[in-house]
């Protein structure tokens, strides 16, 4: 899980997968903060050794790992878990994507699956994000963008933020897709509903969209 470091501050970023975390750790990096516990699996990576990278380790591995109490601030991104989902599918899928509700459900239903005997399947990126959450950490909607979080963040931390924009390139602008064609038919829906029910409740989100 990302710790930003500058000076004698240290923030406790909690790193969702496909919330744009990496978004977050750039920013980070190009306003002059050091960012660490972080493996984005290049050359040489220990990932293959770990449950998951250590930028996506979830509450309780954070827990385990970190004095929470020294952090001068703890926060988070969120974002709509069929959103979420959608992102995750066209990741995992990249090489061959079919957006189509029948490959989506197959691949749902697989995934889920495995899940039951691996939560750390995919790195992390399935797990539901509520168990990413730590008790006082202030938590940020994707959906309400960047500049409120930027404007938040350094009312409390004074942080000085880059005016480059980082926000990572579009996948539509990449490969001619969005994640809004991934189909989500009603039975895929009906298993989110489920799996996700305490995202839902927990960070105030609509099942319908």
């Amino acid at each position: 899980m990302p710790v930003l470091v500058n000076g004698k501050q240290h923030l406790l970023f909690i790193h969702v997968p496909k919330t744009a975390g990496t978004s977050m750790e750039i920013l980070f990096q190009k306003s002059g903060w050091g960012v660490g516990y972080v493996d984005y699996g290049l050359q040489g990576t220990l990932n293959h050794l770990r449950p998951c990278s250590p930028q996506h380790m979830h509450a309780e591995m954070l827990q385990q790992q970190f004095v929470l109490h020294q952090f001068s601030g703890i926060f988070m991104i969120v974002r709509h878990p069929y959103a979420r989902f959608r992102s995750e599918y066209c990741f995992a899928n990249q090489n061959k994507l079919d957006t189509s509700a029948a490959a989506v459900e197959a691949w749902t239903r697989k995934v889920m699956s495995v899940y039951a005997a691996n939560p750390h399947i995919l790195d992390n990126h399935i797990r539901p994000q509520h168990e990413f959450y730590l008790p006082g950490a202030s938590v940020y909607k994707l959906e309400e963008g960047f500049e409120k979080m930027k404007a938040d963040l350094s009312a409390m931390y004074g942080i000085q933020f880059s005016n480059e924009d980082v926000r990572e390139m579009t996948r539509e602008k990449q490969h001619g897709f969005s994640s809004s064609d991934v189909e989500l038919n009603d039975n895929v829906k009906a298993m989110l509903d489920v799996f996700y029910a305490e995202d839902f409740i927990k960070f105030g989100y609509e099942r319908s969209e």
